[in-house]
This record gives structure tokens, sequence and C-alpha cells, in this order.
């Protein structure tokens, strides 16, 4: 390999050149970036991939993020739900991990139970580093829009995420939370499955973890109650049955308000018309990286809505109501 052209990313070289004492570097490629503008590159060496992360550094606080996420990884790593981490360099906002042999989208007919089994592993595992949690995350979206643009996210996406989280807080207790499975963060492979991409990761509301993984995994209200089962290893109580309906509303509205600030950094500006949920994953299917931002953030608020207007909504509303009264 020809390191000349890699002389703008000279910490990767050296970090790898560390971790393998100098042994070839067949190659070093980009790979397709996240939402948080982070570098990947996959990285070859004696015949292997090794996945390269170098956080943004004009990110705010991106050192301290950093921080965070690493810690996360190495303990999801040492669980067996996050790719085997081999480095990481806070200042540096870098990390190396194995390149997975496995799919984002593909799905086996052992997902389900593999996904479940993982997720448990992971809220049962050692404790994170506290973080932000989903609710918090998304007033800073609200914040952080309002500040560029004047216009903050849509209130109804607010006023969802408030109320779950204070009506779930005195039910649910805080575990350690990866808090943004979409599919392109969940691989599966013979082994098991694999979560990637841990910058939101910290201790918070296991449910809405399993929530965030049925808005495109499982779209069917019975898929997601055999979800909720296999975590479980057991039927759920009627509480855990009200809590997991109540978090979908959450999952939904989070994602949503990631989206709409995707699309503000991207000057994707259209007003789109939503698409119901089928329509909507069939579309993202077909396209996936040129998916427009804005037809997905006004897709799931429209879900949303949809979900916090059913009586099943209603009534686990009631239900946990009722609960905190006695």
């Amino acid at each position: 390999m020809d390191n000349q052209q890699f002389e703008n990313n000279s910490d990767v070289v050296f970090a790898i050149n560390a971790i393998f004492n100098n042994a070839p570097i067949e190659s070093i490629l980009p790979m397709p970036g996240g939402r948080s503008g982070a570098m990947l590159y996959l990285a070859r060496v004696n015949g292997a991939g090794y996945v390269v992360k170098k956080v943004d550094p004009s990110r705010p606080m991106h050192k301290e993020r950093a921080e965070q996420e690493f810690a996360c990884m190495t303990i999801a790593s040492e669980l067996g739900v996050a790719p085997k981490l081999y480095y990481s360099n806070i200042e540096l906002g870098l990390s190396i991990a194995e390149q997975i042999d496995g799919a984002p989208l593909a799905r086996s007919a052992k997902y389900l139970e593999r996904v479940a089994e993982a997720l448990r592993r992971l809220h049962q595992g050692p404790e994170f580093p506290q973080g932000v949690d989903p609710a918090a995350l998304a007033h800073l979206m609200d914040e952080y829009l309002l500040a560029q643009s004047g216009c903050g996210l849509p209130e109804s996406i607010m006023q969802t995420i408030d109320e779950v989280h204070s009506m779930m807080a005195s039910f649910v207790r805080s575990t350690p939370c990866h808090n943004d499975l979409n599919p392109t963060n969940i691989i599966e492979t013979d082994r098991g499955v694999y979560f990637v991409d841990w910058e939101w990761a910290g201790m918070s509301n296991p449910f809405v973890d399993l929530a965030q993984l049925g808005v495109f995994g499982f779209p069917r209200a019975e898929q997601r109650v055999e979800l909720l089962e296999r975590y479980l290893e057991r039927l759920p109580t009627d509480q855990e049955r009200a809590l997991m309906t109540m978090a979908r509303g959450m999952a939904l509205a989070v994602f949503a308000a990631g989206f709409y600030q995707t699309a503000q950094a991207s000057g994707d500006h259209t007003s789109p018309d939503a698409f119901p949920m089928p329509d909507l994953l069939a579309y993202l299917g077909a396209l996936r990286e040129r998916a427009s931002a804005s037809v997905v953030a006004v897709s799931l608020l429209e879900e949303m809505r949809r979900e916090i207007d059913t009586d099943a909504y209603g009534d686990a509303k009631r239900l946990l109501l009722l609960m905190a009264s006695d």
C-alpha cells in the first residue's frame, strides 16, 4: 500500500502499526459514515478487516463524547454484543474494531431470538457511564435546531417524549443501553447479533431500546409482543406490556427528531407527504443511503401520532397512571 495517499490520516496508520507490530497494511478504504459525521475506514492487515472510526473534531464536546462512546464500546465488546475493540484513543478520537462478517438489514429465521438475547445480555451487563438518555438527546436536538434556524422540533414530538419519559420513570430501572438501535446499527452473523455505533450509549430505559428495535425491524404488533417475550424469557406482565407500548411512542418520536435534524443539516427542506409505515419500510429498503431525511422524518412523526391515538396506547397510559396512584 502507498502510505502517501494517507498522509492526512497518519494517526490512523500509526494506530494500526502500533496494534499489529508494523505488519504490512494492505489497504485503508473509506466507508459510508453515519449521521454523526464521523469518518469510517476499512483497513486490511494480514488478510483481516478492521473498522477504523475517527470522531468529527468539530462536533461540540467531541472529547467528552468520545470518552463516553469508547467506554461503552469497551464494555459492550467484552460482553460480546459489540465487535471486538482493539484500540481507542480519546485525544485522537480514534477507535479500531474487528470487522464483522455480516451486513445490516440482513435477517435470518433466528434473528428475533438472537437480537433479543444480545439486548438482554447488554441490559444485564456492567453499568455504563451515565451519558445522555433519549429524552435528553431529543431536547438537545430541539435546542440545536432552534439555535440554527429559529425553528425547533415539532411540538408533538417534544410533548410525547416528555409525557412518556415522565410516566415511565417510576416503573423502570436504568440499565446499560445503546439508545440508537436503527437497522444499520445491527449486524447479524452466524455467531449472533452485534450492535455498532455506540455514540449515544449510556444508562437509560431498556424498554426504549426494545421499542427502537421494533420501529424498523418488527413493524407488526404481534412481532413486538414476541420480541418482548423472547427478551424477558417469559410472558410479560400487564405493566410490562404497557411500558412497551408507551416506549414505542418515545422511540418513534426520538427517531423522527433525529431525521428532522439530519434533514436540516443536509439542506433537505422539502415538505413531503408522509408514508404509511409499510410504504416507508419499502422506501428505505429500496433507497437506503439516498433516502430523503425529510420523508423519513414526517413519516415517523405521522406514525407516532397514530400510535398515541390508538386504544392500546390509551389503555397503557391509564394503567400506568392507576398503578402510580396506588
